[in-house]
């Protein structure tokens, strides 16, 4: 049998040990926070910067929270805003408008004035994925140890579904599946993209997992225009 003591001292190491390996066991890499892009120094940046309307996001399985569909439209229109490199339609004018996941569309976004309209879909949304033995395949595994003292590990995922869509045909002219996780040990977030409506999210996994999906859409959208060299046109018809 362990004494006591031994309990103790083996408890303050796991404690000491999971300080050391924070940065480690975070799956969606959110830290440390990517550089973004300027209008005036990246060449990623179109020119001119389209006028982008964000949709809310809809929700493609059960349970997920009501607030997270328009917090993450909102989270999206931050970080976009951060890049410099789009100009951006607050969401409530297109709410107003009469857009929203299951109205609106195209013709609303470029009534309003949009040249591109991002719209989402939640596929995946897991606040408790599991506890220390998430398997994920770019993160790792509590240590056996560790899991042998008892070390639990909160764990997220989420998952979206991102389009780019012509305000002036409805095309479709982009599309990306994304995907966050993290676990809660170490791991920060960007809490100035979180607003009201995802404040609680801020500190955990999952606040961490939705900034690892919404950096990757960013990085996707930037490399889109500068490989393909996009260009935007304001639309044809009357607003």
């Amino acid at each position: 049998m362990i004494d006591s003591g031994k309990k103790m001292r083996l408890g303050a190491c796991c404690i000491a040990t999971l300080a050391l390996l924070g940065g480690c066991l975070s799956t969606g890499k959110p830290t440390p926070e990517p550089e973004l892009a300027s209008a005036e120094s990246s060449p990623e940046c179109p020119d001119p910067r389209p006028m982008v309307v964000v949709a809310e996001f809809d929700a493609g399985v059960q349970d997920v929270p009501q607030e997270v569909g328009p917090g993450l439209a909102d989270m999206l229109v931050a970080a976009m805003t951060e890049t410099g490199c789009y100009r951006m339609i607050d969401p409530t004018v297109f709410i107003e408008a009469g857009g929203g996941p299951a109205a609106g569309g195209p013709d609303l976004a470029r009534r309003i004035g949009a040249d591109l309209l991002v719209a989402g879909r939640v596929t995946e949304f897991e606040p408790d994925a599991s506890g220390a033995d998430l398997g994920v395949a770019d993160g790792p595994k509590l240590p056996d140890w560790l899991r042998s003292a008892g070390v639990q590990v909160a764990s997220s995922k989420i998952s979206l579904s991102l389009r780019l869509v012509d305000p002036r045909t409805g095309e479709v002219i982009a599309a990306k599946t994304l995907a966050g996780s993290a676990q809660d040990v170490g791991g920060e977030v960007s809490e100035s993209r979180f607003g009201a409506s995802l404040a609680a999210y801020a500190k955990t996994p999952m606040g961490q997992a939705m900034q690892a999906a919404v950096d990757e859409a960013i990085a996707f959208m930037l490399a889109r225009e500068a490989d393909q060299a996009v260009t935007y046109q304001e639309a044809a018809l009357p607003r």
